[in-house]
This record gives structure tokens, C-alpha cells and sequence, in this order.
């Protein structure tokens, strides 16, 4: 590993609150934050294009986007759909989740048709449609107390979730046979904090983190949920996690400000970036080159900027 940690290639700064979530969309970047900001930040002047005003100025948990819209989910339980007309972006739907913590929904890819959202109770995952803008299924409770949902991660095909819980386990619904619980596996005795999951490169795996040092490598086998391996940082607490699209590294946003970069083949620690002041809420590669730099990483933290990083390409 590095010894020195190198500089972004730009920091945007404009956000009055912690940041939260960001989101690659075309050759904009969205960023939302905890006091109900979102911006939208144009990559060829780093300088702020739009301003969206939804959710009754409560906190921004999560922004996505589909090949046409954006959807933000807020601490008004709500997940409002814009468009861009006019070269204005507004809202033209919300879908009412009733949601009251803080788990982010979670987006197949740009072309699903489905989102899932937590919901109401708070252990509850719910798929919604988004052209009707309607519930379609939920999950069914489990033996075990779970807790509340702390992160959640739909297939591409839309018939399984993974969430995440506060009680430190990961739980695998089929969708297909209703939203019933289908595997179970304890990782941590605290909640997790945050997970993300790779069908496509390392088929079937996926990674989470909680409030200790230690990640956890997952795998998907003949349905059930296994655990691979244990990878142990030098500070506690883990906000966000994010897998490149390339399937090549990993990204995590830590409580003590920094970002870990890691070989997703072997989890091999590449770079620890030290450059924020306060811990690292989200971590987003784009998914296609940017700036003539490739893949970006950009980064937000609790000190209200949004690191921009070139990595690895």
C-alpha cells in the first residue's frame, strides 16, 4: 500500500449540511444531504446546473436515476420521480413508504421497472412499480428479530432482496414465492451498516460493513447466504460501500474520514484516502468515463464536500 495519500482532482463545496448520497447521471452528478439539499453539479464546469426542492426540506437518504428520471428518497418517508423539462428538473411522481430510518432504497440498474424501498414496519422491504407508482410486493417477517432495515440490494431480475439489519444479519426474500425469507446469516453482533453486491463480475458475492473494523465478504451458493472471509481496517465504522462497475476495486467511506480502495478479486487493500475532515457518508463510481479521467469515484462527507477521485484506471 501507498504510503502517501493522493489529492482529488476537484472537491465541490456548496452543500450548507453533511452530505449523504451521490449519484453519477450522464455528465451530471447529483448529490443530497442531510439538510434537504440536492444539487446537481455539471462535470465539465464542476459548477452547480440544477437545484431540486422536494420533501418538505427534510434529508436527502438516497438518489438514483433511471435512463430518464431521477428518484430521491427522503426522510419524509417519501421517493419522489423528477424529469427534466424545460431544462428544468421536476417532479412528476412520489411514492409514499412510510419509511422512518435511515436504510437507502435500492435500483437494479437504469432499465428496471421495479424499486425496492423499506417500508412500514421497519424490518419491511417493499417493491414498488414505477410506472404505476405502486406497491406490488412486500417481504413476509421472519423468525428472528431483525431490527430495523439498514441497507437493501435488489437483483437485476427483480426476484430476490438482500437487506441488511440492525441486528447484525443479512437476510436473502424470494420474491417469487411471495417476499418469504429464504436465508439467513449473522455477521456482526451490531447492525450492519452498509452492503453492496456483485452479480456480474464475481457472480454472487457481495461485501458489508458495520460499526467495527471489519468487512465481511458474502456469498451467494445454491440460494443460501455463506460468509467467505473477514477483512480488518485500522479504525471503526463504516457509512457506505461501493463495487465499480468494472468489477476491478472497491470503495469504502469510513467514520474516520477516510476512503479505502480495494482489489475486488482479493480484497488485496490498494489505497486509503485521507482527505476529509469528517467521516464519509457515500461512495459512487460512474459507470461510464468522465472528464477524459475514466471511471470516477466521487465521495461525500459529513464536512459538506464532495470529493472527486480518478482511480485505477
Amino acid at each position: 500500500m501507498t504510503n502517501r495519500s493522493p489529492d482529488p482532482f476537484y472537491t465541490l463545496r456548496g452543500h450548507a449540511g453533511p452530505i449523504t448520497t451521490v449519484e453519477f447521471f450522464e455528465d451530471v452528478l447529483f448529490s443530497g444531504s442531510s439538510d434537504g439539499e440536492i444539487f446537481a453539479w455539471d462535470l465539465e464546469t464542476f459548477r452547480r446546473k440544477y437545484t431540486l426542492v422536494g420533501h418538505n426540506n427534510k434529508g436527502i437518504l438516497w438518489i438514483g436515476h433511471s435512463e430518464n428520471a431521477v428518484f430521491t428518497q427522503g426522510r419524509d418517508g417519501t421517493v419522489a420521480i423528477w424529469t427534466l423539462s424545460d431544462a428544468q428538473w421536476k417532479q412528476t411522481g412520489t411514492m409514499v413508504t412510510n419509511a422512518k430510518g435511515f436504510c437507502q432504497c435500492s435500483l437494479p440498474g437504469t432499465t428496471s421497472t421495479l424499486i425496492a424501498t423499506p417500508s412500514e414496519p421497519d424490518w419491511k422491504i417493499t417493491l414498488w412499480d414505477l410506472e404505476s407508482q405502486k406497491a406490488v410486493a412486500s417481504t413476509l417477517e421472519t423468525k428472528e428479530q431483525l431490527g430495523m432495515a439498514m441497507s437493501i440490494k435488489l437483483s437485476g431480475d427483480c426476484n430476490s432482496v438482500l437487506a441488511a439489519y440492525e441486528n447484525g444479519s443479512v437476510v436473502r426474500y424470494d420474491m417469487r414465492s411471495g417476499g418469504a425469507p429464504v436465508s439467513t446469516l449473522t455477521l456482526y453482533k451490531e447492525p450492519v451498516m452498509c452492503m453492496d453486491f456483485d452479480e456480474v463480475h464475481r457472480a454472487n458475492r457481495g461485501i458489508c460493513g458495520s460499526v467495527s473494523n471489519e468487512l465481511c465478504v458474502l456469498e451467494l451458493n445454491d440460494g443460501q447466504l455463506v460468509e467467505k472471509r473477514r477483512l480488518t481496517v485500522t479504525n471503526d465504522g463504516f457509512s457506505s460501500l461501493h463495487i465499480r462497475t468494472d468489477g476491478k476495486i472497491l470503495a469504502s467511506g469510513g467514520w474516520d474520514g477516510r476512503i479505502r480502495v480495494f482489489g475486488w478479486k482479493n480484497m488485496k487493500p490498494l489505497a486509503v484516502l485521507d482527505f476529509h475532515k469528517d467521516s464519509v457518508q457515500a461512495v459512487k463510481f460512474s459507470d461510464r468515463e468522465l472528464c477524459n479521467l475514466g471511471l470516477l469515484l466521487a465521495a461525500g462527507s459529513k464536512d459538506s464536500t464532495v470529493s472527486l477521485w480518478s482511480l485505477y484506471n
